[in-house]
Order: structure tokens, then C-alpha cells, then sequence
């Protein structure tokens, strides 16, 4: 009986015993897959660490500091008309020459009726083709790729629709030109001259007659002649007229309200003051409004507004300085002193020079607001729009908390300007859209609307899927041309993408390596069990071979 349980003791262990090995060989497997993996992802980390991204160097197109900028490569800056690009369409193409195009483009190209294949330009085709971009006349929803397109899923402005198709001066009120078709553009043409650009400091726009001399005109900017305006017959803030403070003084010389030019509202503090919050407010509002057509408002090609890009700029910045500066239920609160003769006695005055805000007097109906102020604050919200993140300059609520940097506080910097003897903006875009027009007819077409995500189009052209067509100066045709052949498109090390893959390689590192010491745990603890294990069967064996040899020796005797 006693053998009989030994050997079952000694089978139990032992099957024990080959359990923990089989768990020992599964948790080395394991190991052995993590240490893979391991490889794998220090690989894929090494590989990062030489990646690459295609950026886009105009030394043309400058930052407030003079510095060149960097684009990021994307379809539209290749396909939109701007200063980054010269003007000049950069297409995509297929190894045989097709240009490729995304849906809102493919949808334009199909309603100028330009098949795959190609087709044959003309001046109604090219008017429909820009139509289509400007969603000013859009193909049958039902043969759209673009379903139900949004005001801002346009690719193109309506204002550039008119400038390019219509004669006649309907849609803008400063009148629209109407720049013909040119069949040539692109296709063997004289190439235009669109590079050149003059940028000025803000000392070089007040010196500009169209510009910092312009004369203020307010009648024409409020309705009303001067002495109805401003206070014009002592030197006090008035009941019901604005008044004019520049540097402390309160001017009520009405020829010397007539005679003001721009430069002399930013050259100086400015300050209007009123007894009505609101009335102050419309006022400064149609004033900020004539001074942004100064810079050129509504009117590209003149003065900063250089595209429809820097057109837009001025017009986000008009709406922020009504926004912010000039709306009434911003009013700062700016103390109690009232004078009614004494600008520095005045908090609304001095609250004026301070705060980028209209300023109130304590309980009383005193109001001021710095004309300087705002259109600094204008200035500064226009390269806001242009340059987004990369813009060094604010508008704070105070120019005393540190925040505050105008543009206009940087002597350096340059505002970009077209001179009117070079090439108008209107010819510029007219021959971008008219050189991708007659190039799309000519090569033909391929859909592909992955190219608007920037790492596929980067990936397609590196890899040569895709290349990208040219214009030659020389001859005037369009050429394709790999990547870096490109004399704009710069490859340089990645960072951000390195910076990803580093912490994406710390991460799963720090994962494996957690797993690994589970697994030394459970393997230690198997070790230790095994041994037990292996103690215990030598000392079964041993009972049991005693056991054996004392069943012989009672049978021998």
C-alpha cells in the first residue's frame, strides 16, 4: 500500500513538474516574441530618425522681419494663385503627363466640359472652369464628387470670378476688369513677369502719396462737414460733437481738422472724445473704414492688398477692430477725473492712450477712444490673418500689460506692396487660371482626392507616383520634373515627425520592457518551483526504491 501511494505521489509531482516546464517554454516564447519586437520597433525608430518633409522656400515671400518664409506642401499652395507659388500654377501629375485633380477641380474641369482625355480650350471654357471653383455656377449635384458644397469649400472668391470674366462693372462697386482669355498662357506664350515685389516699412507708406499723404476727408468718411463733426469754436469737450485731442492738446482749428493726412493720425496720439458712447463708436467705424480703403481695402493691387489673400486680411482686420476696439460693450471703465478742458485731468482721455478700448469717465457721459490706437490695432489684426501662428504681433485690451505689440511699434517691418507699373494682381491670377486651364485641356486629367492630404501627395511624389509640372521661363511650356528638381521645394529633416516617433518608441519600449519583467517574475517563480519539484521526485524515488528493496528481502527469506 505504501509503494502503491508513492508511486502515485511520484506521477502526481512529476506531472506537476512537466506543467511548469510547459509553462516555462511558453513564457521563454513570450520572451522571445518581446525581444522581436523590441528589434522591430528600435528599426522602425532608426528609420525615423532619417525622416524627411518636402517644405516649400520662396525668398520672395518674407516674414515682418525680412526673414524668407517656410510652407508646408499641400495641394492648395500649389494650385492657388499667391506670392509663394509666383503666380504660376504648380500641377501634379501622372508618369503620363495627367494632371491630377481633386474633386472641386475635377468637378470644374468636367462642367467646362474638359474630358479626361483633354479637350479643346476656349474662352467660354475657361470661364465656365473658374465658375465652377468659385461655386458661382456648379455642375448637377447628382454628377457632383463634392456634395452640397459650403460658402467656404470654395477654391476660388466670387470677386475673382468677376475680375476675370465679367466687362462690366455690376457685382463691384470700385468696378471690375475683365482680363481675356489668353489661349497661349502656358502653352508656348511669353511668360508674365510676376515675381516682382516692393516691400516698404511703415516709413516708406507714410511717405506714399496715395498712402500716409492721403488726405483725411471726413466729411466723406462720417457724412458731415468739420465744424459739424468736431467741436470747432472753443477748446473744451463738447455736448453733441466729437473732439479732437492730439498730444494732450485739444484742437479746434477747423482748417487744421481739413488739412490732417493719414500720416498725422499715426504719427501722433489722436484721441476723439464724445458724450455719447454709441455715436462715438459709428463714427470711429466709418472713419477705420475709409482709412482701411487707404491701405488698399476693396481694392487689390493697391496699396497692401496685394491678393485676394491680403484682402481678406483687411477685412478680418476691420471686423476685429469693430469687434474689439471700437464696440461699446467693451467699454473700459477709466477712473474719475472729468475735465471737461484739460485732456490730462480727463480719465476717458487717458484711459484712451492706454486701452486699445473706448474709455468712460466714472459716472459721467464722457467718452474717448485713440484713433492712433486703432489703427495700429488695424495694422496689427491684418498681419494676425497673414501670418497666423507665426505672427509676433498683439492687440492686447491695454498697451501697458505687456501683451501689446503693434506692428507699427517695429520699425522694421515691411509691408508688401505692387507698384503700378508691374503686372496687376488681376493679370497674375488671370494667367494662373489660364495657363492650369489650357494645360488641363492639353494633358488631360486624373481624379484623385487623397492629394488634398498633404502626407499622401508628399509621399506619391517622393516615392514618383506622382510628379509635379513646372513652367519653363525659357519656352514657356509647362514640364514635369521630379521633387528635387523643384528649385522652391526644400527636403530637410523632419523633427515633429521625429519627435513623434521618439516618444512613440520610449512608450512601447517602456510597455515591452514591463512585460519582459512579468515575465523574469514568472519564470524565477517557476525556476524555483521546478527545483522543488525535482527535490521532491529524488526523494519519492528513494522511498520507493527502499520500498522495493525491502518487498525482495521479505520474499527471500
Amino acid at each position: 500500500m505504501g509503494l502503491a501511494a508513492s508511486q502515485a505521489r511520484f506521477l502526481g509531482i512529476t506531472l506537476r513538474k512537466a506543467n511548469c516546464e510547459f509553462k516555462s517554454t511558453e513564457l521563454a516564447q513570450q520572451r522571445l516574441e518581446l525581444t522581436n519586437q523590441m528589434t522591430d520597433i528600435a528599426q522602425e525608430y532608426a528609420n525615423a530618425l532619417n525622416a524627411t518633409k518636402l517644405v516649400w522656400h520662396n525668398d520672395l515671400v518674407c516674414d515682418s522681419f525680412g526673414n524668407p518664409m517656410d510652407y508646408g506642401l499641400s495641394y492648395s499652395l500649389l494650385m492657388m494663385p499667391s506670392a509663394a507659388n509666383d503666380y504660376n500654377p504648380f500641377m501634379i501629375t501622372s508618369k503620363s503627363g495627367a494632371i491630377i485633380l481633386s474633386s472641386k477641380y475635377a468637378d470644374a474641369a468636367e462642367y467646362a466640359g474638359i474630358s479626361m482625355g483633354g479637350g479643346v480650350a476656349t474662352a467660354e471654357g475657361r470661364n465656365k472652369f473658374i465658375a465652377a471653383l468659385a461655386n458661382v455656377e456648379s455642375l448637377p449635384q447628382e454628377k457632383q464628387r463634392v456634395k452640397n458644397a459650403e460658402e467656404d469649400n470654395r477654391v476660388i472668391t466670387e470677386l475673382t470670378y468677376n475680375i476675370l470674366t465679367r466687362a462690366d462693372n455690376s457685382w463691384d462697386p470700385n468696378g471690375v476688369k475683365n482680363v481675356d482669355w489668353n489661349a497661349t498662357a502656358g502653352m508656348g506664350g511669353t511668360p508674365l513677369d510676376k515675381t516682382y515685389v516692393t516691400d516698404k516699412t511703415l516709413a516708406d507708406l507714410m511717405l506714399d502719396a496715395d498712402i500716409g499723404q492721403h488726405e483725411i476727408d471726413w466729411s466723406s468718411m462720417i457724412g458731415e462737414d468739420v465744424s459739424s463733426i468736431f467741436q470747432t469754436d472753443k477748446g473744451e469737450i463738447h455736448d453733441s460733437k466729437l473732439t479732437m485731442v492730439v498730444n494732450d492738446v485739444i484742437k479746434f482749428d477747423a482748417n487744421y481738422l481739413s488739412d490732417m493726412k493719414l500720416v498725422d493720425l499715426m504719427k501722433n496720439n489722436v484721441v476723439i472724445m464724445g458724450k455719447n458712447a454709441d455715436d462715438l463708436s459709428e463714427k470711429m467705424k466709418s472713419v477705420i473704414k475709409e482709412v482701411a480703403e487707404i491701405f488698399g481695402y476693396k481694392n487689390i493691387g493697391n496699396g497692401i492688398n496685394v491678393d485676394t489673400t491680403s484682402d481678406a486680411a483687411l477685412e478680418m482686420a476691420l471686423k476685429m477692430v469693430e469687434k474689439k476696439v471700437l464696440n461699446p460693450g467693451n467699454i473700459v471703465d477709466a477712473g474719475g477725473m472729468g475735465s471737461m478742458s484739460y485732456p490730462r485731468n480727463n480719465s476717458a482721455y487717458t484711459g484712451a492712450l492706454e486701452w486699445n478700448r473706448i474709455c468712460q469717465v466714472s459716472g459721467l457721459n464722457c467718452y474717448g477712444v485713440s484713433l492712433t490706437n486703432v489703427i495700429n490695432s488695424f495694422l496689427t489684426f491684418f498681419d494676425n490673418y497673414l501670418r497666423g501662428s507665426d505672427s509676433g504681433y498683439v492687440v492686447g485690451k491695454s498697451n501697458a500689460d505687456g501683451r501689446t505689440i503693434f506692428v507699427t511699434d517695429d520699425p522694421e517691418y515691411l509691408f508688401v506692396t505692387d507698384p503700378d507699373t508691374e503686372v496687376t494682381n488681376e493679370e497674375k491670377i488671370a494667367d494662373f487660371y489660364n495657363e492650369l486651364y489650357n494645360n488641363i485641356c492639353s494633358h488631360g486629367w486624373r481624379y484623385d482626392d487623397m492629394v488634398l492630404d498633404s502626407e499622401y501627395m508628399e509621399s506619391a511624389i517622393k516615392d514618383g507616383r506622382y510628379q509635379i509640372m513646372g513652367l519653363n521661363n525659357d519656352d514657356g511650356y509647362f514640364y514635369q520634373e521630379r521633387y528635387n528638381q523643384i528649385p522652391y521645394l526644400v527636403e530637410e529633416q523632419d523633427d515633429d515627425a521625429i519627435a513623434r516617433a521618439e516618444v512613440d518608441y520610449t512608450t512601447k519600449k517602456a510597455q515591452i520592457t514591463f512585460k519582459e519583467d512579468q515575465i523574469d517574475v514568472k519564470t524565477k517563480k517557476l525556476d524555483a518551483e521546478i527545483t522543488e519539484l525535482n527535490t521532491e521526485i529524488n526523494s519519492v524515488q528513494n522511498i520507493i526504491s527502499k520500498s522495493i528493496e525491502k518487498t525482495f528481502s521479505m520474499f527471500s527469506n
